[in-house]
């Protein structure tokens, strides 16, 4: 519903959408660098927009993740379109959880021209010895919590 704040976030570039109050910048701007220089945290301050712009600078980090880690994962099912035998299936195992959902797996892999013949929850007691590791920071060799996953199941798409 529009309140005061409106036009004032008109004036700087901005609108409120969503069902959460995610501020997002209407311009097309690409990158977390963009978005500071078009909405500064001191027009916002007085608005009480503070945790909104915040929000903004984390939801673009986490598209600008999720992107990086798309393009990654669609390289592998595209070598694995051109390695796979007749019969041969490519497996994903991935998170399920919110924002590991956004990677959108299943239409990498169509995109890639491979279908998907099943996909099944990821249970490590199925893999003995199975060790997850941190990819990234100072705690890279780290293990975390598995989770919600499952695995894709791939094949090529027929045609």
């Amino acid at each position: 519903m529009p309140d005061g704040n409106d036009k004032q976030l008109e004036m700087v570039g901005a609108d409120m959408v969503g069902t959460e109050g995610q501020l997002e910048n209407m311009a097309g701007a690409e990158s977390q660098l963009e978005i500071s220089k078009q909405i500064q945290m001191e027009t916002l301050k007085p608005l009480g927009l503070l945790l909104a712009w915040l929000q903004l600078l984390w939801t673009q980090k986490v598209h600008v993740t999720v992107r990086s880690h798309q393009k990654l994962v669609k390289g592998f099912l595209r070598s694995a379109y051109d390695m796979l035998a007749k019969n041969g299936e490519a497996h994903v195992t991935h998170k399920t959880a919110h924002p590991f959902d956004r990677w959108e797996i299943e239409k990498l892999a169509e995109d890639a021209g491979l279908c998907l013949i099943a996909k099944s929850e990821f249970l490590t007691w199925d893999y003995p010895g199975y060790c997850n590791k941190r990819g990234d920071g100072d705690e890279r060799a780290d293990s975390f919590p598995v989770g919600d996953c499952c695995t894709f199941k791939f094949r090529r798409s027929k045609g």
